[in-house]
């Protein structure tokens, strides 16, 4: 299988044990309510995922969730800048990204399936689906970090919120990544 069949959904490691139970749930968290304010009764349940390409909008999305998991211990641990919120270490320690396999009963942005009405929140690129999704895999921790390496996504590059100067004392460099991981 080819890395372009399969779409991602970023989450926290902690829901990874909820996830190998009962897949991904439609849901509307914390984060989506946030971001539409007083228009989240206009939002539908549901599990949104990206391709390769609109990996970089995942990462995003993760950092937001993971900045609310951050404790001061951690930021104890770490030498993080004032004008952050966590770090690429904290990043791959509270994150992870459920690997799906593509399904032809997944809807995309602007295209949905015959007999879906398209949720209020669907935005260019995402892909979505209305029932719960099984995931193929999941990746958290050094997995995780090799994974995006691999795609140049190193979270501090590509977000402000992330220190890209703290390490932990005794924080490794990341590896080169494997030609493939699945």
């Amino acid at each position: 299988m080819t890395k372009t069949s399969h779409l991602y959904h970023g989450t926290l490691a902690r829901h990874l044990p909820a996830i190998a139970a009962n897949g991904l749930l439609p849901m509307v968290g914390p984060f989506t309510e946030k971001s539409y304010g007083r228009q989240s009764d206009r939002i539908v349940p549901a599990v949104f995922m990206a391709a390769d390409g609109d990996l970089e909008r995942v990462v995003h999305a993760m950092v937001a969730a993971i900045m609310f998991e951050v404790t001061e211990e951690d930021f104890a641990r770490y030498d993080i800048g004032n004008d952050y919120h966590l770090n690429d270490d904290l990043f791959f320690e509270y994150g992870a990204l459920a690997v799906i396999d593509r399904k032809d009963s997944f809807s995309r942005a602007g295209k949905p399936n015959p007999g879906v009405d398209e949720p209020f929140q669907v935005e260019d690129g995402d892909w979505y689906s209305l029932e719960p999704v099984r995931p193929a895999n999941a990746l958290s921790g050094e997995s995780l970090r090799l994974f995006l390496a691999e795609r140049n996504l190193t979270p501090s590059s590509i977000n402000d919120f992330v220190d890209p100067d703290s390490i932990e004392a005794g924080s490794r460099p990341i590896k080169k990544p494997p030609l493939d991981l699945y």
